[in-house]
């Protein structure tokens, strides 16, 4: 009998410095990169590569991320979490659903989330749907810039009618 290994990691936060400009020490960024300072030492990028080295051992057949994979919501930060990404594994065997901090504050799509095309496979929009050997895994994105000190998250009417489809199929 065959099967499909899914493997799920959440929350990466993959270690960046942040070095932010006067303009987003005054956006919710600089409360991250306060936070970020408090916590850098248990995002470190050994735990990663034991994360990356785990999941290449066990020969998963799709890895499923989700949750805040960015901590800073900056462009440099979607390349970074692109090139981490394209290292663990083709973009096929890959589904992303952003967290909070991936949509800390607005960032243009070619600079932010549409880094990541290849693993959300939403040109559609939200939700996706990726089918892997009989198993459709649907992918909804709750993630919006929010005030300081507020982290909360909406699927909205247009993603929940998109969803009834989806699963009408």
């Amino acid at each position: 009998m065959s099967g499909l290994t899914l493997a799920h990691v959440s929350d990466l936060h993959l270690p960046f410095e942040p070095v932010l400009s006067p303009r987003q020490r005054l956006s919710k960024r600089q409360l991250s990169a306060w936070s970020w300072q408090r916590r850098r030492a248990l995002h470190r990028t050994d735990i990663l590569d034991a994360l990356a080295q785990d999941l290449r051992a066990h020969a998963v057949d799709h890895i499923l991320v989700t949750g805040d994979i960015t901590n800073f919501s900056l462009p440099g930060e979607f390349e970074q979490a692109a090139r981490w990404l394209t290292a663990l594994a083709p973009p096929e065997r890959i589904s992303i659903v952003p967290g909070n901090h991936d949509a800390l504050v607005p960032v243009p799509h070619a600079q932010g989330l549409g880094l990541w095309q290849g693993w959300t496979r939403a040109e559609d929009g939200w939700p996706f749907v990726h089918h892997r050997d009989g198993v459709a895994l649907i992918g909804l994105n709750s993630a919006l810039p929010t005030a300081p000190l507020l982290a909360r998250g909406r699927l909205g009417d247009a993603q929940l009618a998109r969803l009834e489809q989806l699963l009408d199929r």
